[in-house]
């Protein structure tokens, strides 16, 4: 039976605290999961107790062999990464789950755990078998993926994308008008792009745009080992194609790409996304917001007295 990979990243908001999950494995033989896990320290701070159980919501139709990842994820290295893995027979009609105990040391001392707030990020990776009657639609998948890299050349593409260093990707633009409206309108359009149907992006870098077809033509995101300046990238394109989905994966992930060389990008992105009145980029800039002010808060000091100075030299500059 095939198997499939099912990824989530959670943060731990609050230490000695159970937190619980419920989350979806598309295929497997039991839909609805559930996830709990608890990160306590002893007395000093030093030494965590990490507990996990994950298991299904209701009984499985028939025995599955699930294997799980467990990562705490260092915020600056991902060399540094701490992951346990291990495998699980859930027998028909188990609901019972399984749970992972370890102790890992000195986590806040090697930047694991925030010093101000207690948060820790952790992902759980699932692979689990597939029932057969869900392989048409990864075949679907495959098939569309194939046809954005031009692998199927009998499709004739009848859209041109203009990318850097005046190379292009020739596209569908059936599928782009069915997963984006600003596509559809554009394609429909009598001015000059939609009777071209030649759309230029040459400002922005190709793994940006690849990214954003990938979602296109297969619903597939994939941008948790970019840095900030291409998803950055990203989120704008996925704006600009109308894609929500895609642009609140991508917010997600750039609440975990802050860092203090950032600071001022990601001050600059929430003005523009405050200005477009939307709860949703709203909640996002909040949790930049909240990570600033805990974790880098000497960063936004530098640069007000950079910006006071920089101002102060123009006023002396046009006094004299």
């Amino acid at each position: 039976m095939p198997l499939r990979t099912c990824e989530r990243e959670f943060m731990i908001e609050k230490i000695d605290q159970t937190q619980h999950i419920s989350f979806h494995l598309p295929g497997c033989a039991c839909k609805e999961w559930k996830f709990s896990y608890e990160l306590t320290p002893d007395s000093t701070k030093t030494e965590y107790s990490v507990g996990c159980f994950i298991g299904p919501i209701e009984a499985p139709t028939t025995a599955i062999n699930v294997s799980f990842k467990f990562t705490i994820i260092h915020p600056e290295c991902s060399k540094k990464n701490i992951t346990t893995q291990f495998t699980h027979l859930f027998d028909k009609n188990d609901t019972r789950g399984t749970t992972i105990q370890s102790t890992l040391s000195q986590l806040r001392k090697h930047g694991y755990v925030d010093k101000d707030t207690d948060l820790v990020n952790i992902s759980v990776c699932v692979t689990y078998p597939v029932q057969e009657q869900y392989l048409p639609l990864e075949k679907l998948q495959k098939d569309y993926l194939d046809l954005l890299m031009n692998a199927n050349t009998n499709v004739p593409s009848d859209v041109t994308v203009l990318l850097q260093g005046k190379r292009e990707l020739h596209l569908h633009s059936t599928i782009l008008s069915t997963r984006s409206p600003v596509f559809c309108a554009m394609i429909r359009s009598k001015l000059s792009e939609g009777l071209d149907r030649t759309v230029d992006l040459s400002t922005y870098k190709e793994q940006s745009i690849n990214a954003v077809l990938r979602y296109i033509y297969g619903a597939d995101i994939d941008i948790k080992e970019k840095d900030w300046d291409t998803v950055e990238e990203i989120l704008h394109l996925s704006k600009m194609y109308d894609l929500e989905p895609l642009t609140k994966v991508t917010c997600t992930v750039l609440i975990r790409l802050l860092t203090r060389e950032n600071v001022r990008q990601a001050m600059i992105l929430c003005r523009a996304l405050k200005n477009e009145k939307n709860a949703f980029y709203d909640e996002f800039c909040q949790e930049i917001y909240k990570k600033i002010k805990n974790k880098f808060y000497d960063s936004v000091l530098d640069m007000f007295c950079e910006q006071a100075l920089v101002g102060t030299k123009r006023n002396v500059t046009s006094i004299t």
